[in-house]
């Protein structure tokens, strides 16, 4: 009986010297970063304070895009939309296996931007620097992008921090700006709101920052950053990405929602939007609407001499059969270069070249130039297309000799 009670008194002695163990064991535990390699923005202005935060990878850079290469990766160029909160640092966190490298700058606002399609803002600029920190002044969601020059194609390092006003470009104000109104500050999630946007002609948009759609990098304008984003594909409208494809949109009343959140991924990953039709708009009367040729290849009637995107050769309606309409002009002639035919005197909606047959050229909102590589007179242009839901379907132009 003896040697049995010391046996048990020693089972009991056991789970004791066990959970003791294991308290030791938490007591003494250190985090442990199980974040993936590349760079990152944390810190005390931003959501993630460093890379042993439980949402850290949200905090991961994107490959960057460079809008001046057929929309390609850059090698060594990295993105991301972020919110900071002003007055307090951030760093970039570069993390290669068990190493992690940070760095800061000192930034300095640039003159504003206004050359060709860039945003009209004025954005923070500075050089990398090792073990330092970034500061802005005011809280709100920046884009950041950073450029390791790899090709040599900057003059150094290049940290480069935008400070973001969205809006919309498209048939709802002739592809000018409608900035949304600032929303409130938040540093995970922040909802833009247009609550009353009219479009009066169908067509589409897309959402862009300062009113531009490009940020150059460096003078010759051959690395740029896309400060605006469309559909991730014609096929897929609901997903946004940078530098995507028109969004479309019919002829209507809207309130249309942009929504930023902090997220890993493509920068298209922390955006969602909605569209909704709020409205109606009086019925529209095609025969009442003025179509037009204009480019360089089309020649100024009055002049006899060719224009630079400056002259409406309009249209003539002619009539209707069922729902298709038809417009002409009479002895039109075209030069060498290129020309588009737009509504209503006005770029808010046009259409380009998608496909040729014969004399006959297909036409659509997303086209580019019609090419013309000589000069001739045509007897006849013939403008015909179908009007199906207040839009534009199935459109031709025909030249006829």
């Amino acid at each position: 009986m003896r040697t049995n009670k010391n046996f048990f008194l020693a089972l009991m002695a056991l789970p004791l010297f066990f959970a003791g163990c294991d308290k030791d064991d938490n007591d003494n535990k250190q985090p442990v970063s199980v974040v993936e390699d590349g760079f990152y923005v944390v810190g005390e202005a931003t959501a993630i304070a460093d890379l042993t935060a439980d949402d850290a990878p949200k905090a991961l850079m994107s490959a960057g895009i460079n809008e001046n290469n057929e929309q390609t990766v850059r090698e060594g160029m990295y993105e991301k939309y972020v919110a900071l909160e002003g007055g307090k640092t951030f760093s970039l966190v570069i993390k290669e296996g068990a190493k992690e490298t940070k760095y800061g700058a000192t930034l300095t606002l640039s003159d504003t931007l206004r050359e060709g399609e860039q945003p009209a803002i004025k954005v923070y600029k500075g050089a990398l620097t090792e073990n330092g920190t970034l500061q802005v002044a005011t809280s709100g969601l920046y884009h950041i992008v950073l450029d390791l020059n790899k090709d040599g194609s900057l003059s150094d390092k290049l940290i480069l921090v935008a400070p973001v006003e969205w809006g919309v470009r498209g048939a709802m104000n002739g592809w000018k700006f409608t900035a949304f109104p600032a929303p409130a500050f938040s540093k995970t999630a922040m909802t833009y709101t247009l609550t009353e946007s009219t479009v009066e002609t169908a067509g589409a948009f897309k959402f862009a920052y300062g009113g531009g759609w490009k940020i150059e990098l460096n003078t010759e304008a051959t690395v740029k950053a896309n400060t605006n984003l469309g559909a991730a594909s014609a096929d897929d409208t609901k997903k946004l990405k940078a530098g995507g494809s028109d969004i479309p949109i019919a002829r209507a009343k809207y309130k249309i929602e942009l929504t930023w959140t902090l997220e890993k991924g493509a920068l298209g990953n922390s955006f969602s939007y909605a569209v909704t039709k709020t409205g109606d708009l009086a019925v529209l009367d095609p025969a009442t609407f003025t179509y037009s040729l204009i480019g360089n290849a089309i020649y100024d009637a009055t002049a006899d001499t060719l224009s630079n995107w400056n002259y409406d050769a309009d249209f003539t309606y002619t009539g209707k059969e069922s729902n298709t309409y038809t417009y002409e002009i009479a002895n039109v002639k075209l030069g060498t270069g290129g020309f588009k035919v737009r509504f209503g005197h006005d770029w808010g909606k046009s259409f380009g070249f998608t496909g040729q047959e014969g004399n006959v050229i297909t036409l659509s909102t997303s086209g580019g130039d019609v090419s013309h590589a000589s000069t001739a007179t045509y007897a006849k242009a013939i403008l015909t297309f179908d009007w199906v839901n207040d839009a534009e379907t199935n459109i031709k132009l025909t030249l006829q000799p």
